[in-house]
């Protein structure tokens, strides 16, 4: 898999059709890791994916940062979506997803049962 443009595939069951999902991950990370890295930097870099309409990217959002996704495009990747999730408790028991349905950006917040 090193080659491919994905990590991993995910598949899923939608009225009894089984689907199936290219993922590709990646992280913004840690200030202390890499200060200099930014949520743009790794958005642009997804530009470099030709033939990637299936491709779904998860980006892990791994530092305490707020970010107003108005500002934040991704409409025109190469790639099918884009969603980003990241704790939004220290203690990592309370997380959030962000993703794109259509124009508008959606939320989902979830707890870790027993974090």
């Amino acid at each position: 898999m090193e080659e491919s443009d994905f990590d991993s595939v995910f598949t899923w069951l939608d009225n009894g059709i089984q689907n199936f999902a290219p993922v590709q991950m990646k992280e913004l990370v840690p200030e202390y890791t890499n200060a200099n890295t930014t949520l743009e930097q790794i958005i642009d870099k997804l530009r470099k994916y030709v033939d990637s309409s299936e491709l779904v990217v998860g980006i892990k959002l791994n530092r305490q940062t707020s970010i107003d996704f108005s500002t934040v495009d991704v409409s025109r990747l190469p790639v099918a979506e884009v969603w980003m999730f990241g704790a939004t408790a220290e203690d990592q028991s309370k997380w959030s997803l962000f993703g794109r349905k259509g124009e508008q950006w959606v939320q989902y917040e979830y707890e870790l049962p027993n974090a």
